[in-house]
């Protein structure tokens, strides 16, 4: 059970990314991030009053899962963010999506000496065949975008500006270049371990409060929290933020808000019902979904070639030992 919703929150995280992909022709990331987690604030909010209302389920509390959730989604929802936006404004997109899947493997670390947790021999060969094939897939697409660029098929200004953008809306730290140190890297590698240690929080979190709904909602009110913070820094913009969810187009953000709620519950749900390392990185598979969905609804934009096709078979061949062995 735990494992099918880590895939259904893959799942919801690619639909998601559709959305973004087909909102982005309407307006800036920003605009589009914001009216994704004010949806999901609202989602998370309506849903808990619902629940209450409805089933007559009482909101329990524990203070110190409290504060669990509060860190998680300082280090997943900032941190992360930050880290991530620097290290793709250094390095580009490609490259930042391979340096991603090294998340999946500090969580599987910090589980095994933090929390105990351990993994048998087939669970790390299954997952061994999953990293594998998505860097396949990240590798494929990392080659296909260069020669895109060199075609000159990718409007490289435009992105670049919505990245640096975002990393303004997070308060982007600024640091003097040092030369014989490559700090796109480091920015990345410091994201995948702050989702890491975000992911394992929220793990502590549930062992005293099991209640993904409520450590959703929290996540959801830090998120609005971080990026109003960050957007103290250009208050010029802020009116322009909350005129976005009238403008055309929003209606993608908002269906993003809405996955992304749906995935954040999904995935803590997981971790309710399985080990944090299983939970965590089959939460990662999302290619297997995005590609498909890519090809069929952003047609022209995408492609599909034999390298991501061998890699999406050895990811579900992965999947297919940790669901069903």
């Amino acid at each position: 059970m735990g494992e099918g919703l880590a895939l259904v929150t893959a799942f919801f995280f690619s639909v998601s990314a559709i959305c973004v992909a087909k909102g982005q022709r309407h307006m800036t990331t920003s605009k589009g991030l914001f009216i994704t987690l004010v949806t999901n604030l609202a989602i998370s909010a309506l849903i808990l009053l619902a629940r209450t209302a409805f089933d007559g389920t009482k909101l329990s509390f524990d203070g110190v899962s409290l504060i669990f959730f509060v860190l998680a989604g300082i280090f997943t929802g900032y941190l992360g963010r930050l880290f991530n936006f620097s290290s793709i404004e250094r390095l580009g997109t490609s490259r930042v999506s391979i340096l991603k899947l090294l998340s999946p493997l500090f969580t599987c670390f910090i589980a095994v000496l933090f929390l105990r947790e351990s993994l048998q021999l087939v669970d790390a060969i299954a997952s061994a065949l999953i990293l594998a094939g998505l860097l396949a897939i990240q590798l494929t697409g990392s080659k296909r975008a260069k020669r895109e660029i060199a075609a000159g098929k990718m409007e490289t200004e435009q992105e670049q500006e919505q990245e640096q953008e975002q990393v303004q809306q997070t308060g982007r730290i600024r640091l003097k270049r040092i030369q014989w140190l490559n700090l796109g890297l480091i920015f990345g590698i410091c994201s995948a371990f702050s989702y890491a240690i975000g992911n394992t929080l929220r793990k502590t979190a549930l062992t005293g409060w099991p209640d993904p709904f409520v450590g959703a909602f929290i996540g959801a009110v830090i998120g609005v929290l971080a990026f109003l913070v960050g957007s103290l820094f250009e208050p010029t913009k802020t009116n322009d933020y909350w005129k976005a969810f009238r403008e055309p187009g929003s209606g993608y953000f908002y269906l993003s808000g809405v996955m992304t709620i749906c995935a954040h519950m999904s995935l803590l749900g997981a971790y309710t019902l399985t080990s944090l390392s299983i939970a965590t990185l089959l939460s990662f598979v999302e290619p297997i979904f995005t590609i498909p969905l890519s090809y069929v609804f952003l047609r022209g934009r995408e492609s599909i070639n034999l390298g991501i096709i061998v890699g999406t078979v050895i990811v579900l061949t992965g999947v297919t030992i940790l669901t069903l062995l």
